[in-house]
């Protein structure tokens, strides 16, 4: 069962009886306020009943006191108290304590006026049986008859006497003697008894009935008491059990005492994986503290392994990136020059096309010329002069295209295996440069020779106008070769730009990943601090 569960448990019987305790508690109280109602019932009626009495008593006081001293004011008192127990005048403030002993003079009052009620009219309110209430009714009734008796012997001191319709108007001489005697002799004690009699079996039924009512509510107190004492008890017991149960349970799961498991929390939180631990212990919270630890420790080597060859890793990489940032530099530099160069050799392939293309054209004219002379041979001495004048121009073109074909073939063969292409096409300009050459020569040579032999130019032109196709057809295979060769210094220029932006990335990308090297090198060094927070050693 989890400690959830014992817990839920224990606090539901603890509230149970928490409220147990509250509902006995409310009870008691109950019982408790019921129990000092009866005892106030009982002291009230005790004391209402004592008051008959002593109002008995304070008459016989008084009465005497009148007819052997003859002093009005004890009259006059006499007759106060019964008009005070008849509900005729105001009672005084706590009437229950002392009060006639203390007024020596008629008029003085010891307390103020409370309310004007009678006597019999407070036993009434106060829940008397019939039993206990005829007992205070026959006492009432035995005190009247007493008064009776002191009426006549305080009425016999100043003379007057019953005129037998019971009132006191018939004069005589004042009889003390005779007051005296019927106030003290035995009659008089035997009326007295017969009003402290009823009174006496009152107190007794009274004590009876209270001590009844008293003792049933005691024996509920006490079995209130008794339930509550037992369900304190059972709480008690429940709570130790509880308490010893549930701290049993929570050690076994805690695998030790909590302030060594709090210590040694604390001493992971601080970085401190060097803990050794009992190996007696292997339950609970404990256990996978020491299992946790121990993955924690691999864990920190393994980082910190990991965090050194990543800083070596990041260290030879910033190296290369280093590396290779200048070589890409050295390239980009190798690479405009080859660009510059490659632009001055189209230059010159553009103006040798244009120089070929030219003299494509004045090889046609010359043909179609030649084919004229046939008609007129004035005309064609006059046309191979100007071929001799033009042929020299050819000469000159056809050096300086041997010239470009010679430095073309030295820049081809500076740039390597990219220029090998070139090398060839080169060679061939050469080759075309000295076959123009030699025809420009040989051209002039036939061209002087018409001059002096005008007579024999009509059969030289059948023989001279083959040359002539065949030098048009060469000079236009150099113009096709001319084009050719424009051609591919475009395409080579277009590969060198591309080489050349290649190489640019190359540069920017070998400066980026040397910065990202720096950066995890950087966080290399941070991750391997923040792991030298860990004490993995012991």
């Amino acid at each position: 069962m989890s400690i959830k569960r014992y817990l839920s448990i224990s606090y539901t019987i603890i509230v149970l009886g928490i409220i147990g305790l509250g509902i006995l508690s409310w009870l008691m109280s109950n019982y408790q306020a019921t129990l000092n109602q009866k005892h106030q019932q009982r002291y009230t009626s005790y004391l209402l009943a004592d008051e008959l009495r002593q109002s008995s008593d304070d008459l016989t006081r008084l009465a005497r006191t009148y007819v052997v001293s003859g002093d009005a004011r004890y009259e006059k008192m006499y007759w106060h108290i019964l008009d005070i127990r008849n509900g005729k005048k105001p009672r005084p403030q706590h009437y229950e304590r002392i009060y006639w002993d203390n007024v020596l003079d008629y008029g003085d009052k010891p307390r103020s006026d409370g309310e004007t009620i009678a006597l019999k009219k407070l036993m009434e309110a106060a829940g008397f049986t019939k039993a206990e209430f005829e007992q205070l009714h026959q006492a009432q009734q035995n005190s009247d008859g007493l008064v009776t008796t002191e009426t006549i012997a305080m009425n016999a001191i100043k003379g007057l006497y019953n005129d037998g319709n019971g009132n006191y108007t018939r004069q005589s001489a004042p009889d003390p003697e005779m007051a005296r005697r019927i106030m003290h002799d035995l009659k008089y004690h035997q009326d007295k008894s017969a009003i402290m009699q009823p009174i006496d079996k009152f107190f007794q039924l009274l004590d009876v009935r209270t001590q009844q009512e008293v003792e049933e509510y005691q024996q509920k107190y006490k079995l209130i008491l008794l339930l509550i004492q037992l369900l304190v008890v059972i709480l008690a017991v429940v709570s130790i059990f509880i308490g010893v149960v549930v701290s049993l349970r929570i050690l076994h799961q805690i695998g030790g005492e909590p302030t060594h498991i709090a210590k040694l929390a604390k001493m992971v939180a601080q970085g401190k994986l060097n803990i050794t631990f009992d190996a007696e212990k292997s339950t609970g919270v404990y256990a996978e503290l020491q299992h946790m630890v121990g993955q924690l420790q691999k864990v920190i080597s393994n980082i910190r392994h990991t965090v050194a060859d990543i800083s070596n890793m990041a260290q030879e990489l910033n190296d290369t990136a280093q590396n290779l940032s200048q070589s890409s530099s050295n390239q980009a530099a190798s690479v405009e020059q080859v660009s510059a160069s490659l632009e001055e050799i189209n230059s010159t392939v553009n103006q040798n096309a244009q120089i070929t293309e030219e003299t494509n054209q004045r090889s046609q004219s010359a043909a179609n010329m030649a084919n004229i002379s046939g008609q007129a041979v004035t005309d064609t001495v006059s046309a191979m002069q100007q071929i001799a004048k033009e042929i020299s121009i050819v000469e000159e073109i056809a050096y300086r295209t041997n010239l470009l074909a010679l430095n073309a073939a030295i820049e081809a063969a500076r740039a390597g295996e990219h220029g090998h292409g070139f090398t060839v096409v080169a060679d061939e300009i050469r080759k075309l440069a000295e076959r123009s050459q030699g025809a420009a020569q040989k051209i002039s040579s036939l061209a002087i020779e018409s001059v002096k032999t005008a007579e024999h130019t009509g059969g030289l032109l059948q023989g001279l106008l083959p040359n002539i196709e065949q030098n048009a057809v060469a000079i236009e295979s150099i113009a096709i070769a001319s084009a050719e060769q424009t051609s591919g210094l475009e395409q080579i220029n277009l590969a060198i730009a591309q080489v050349d932006q290649s190489t640019q990335q190359n540069a920017a990308g070998a400066e980026q990943l040397a910065a990202s090297s720096q950066s995890l090198q950087e966080q290399a060094e941070q991750l391997q601090n923040a792991v030298a927070y860990f004490s993995v050693e012991k």
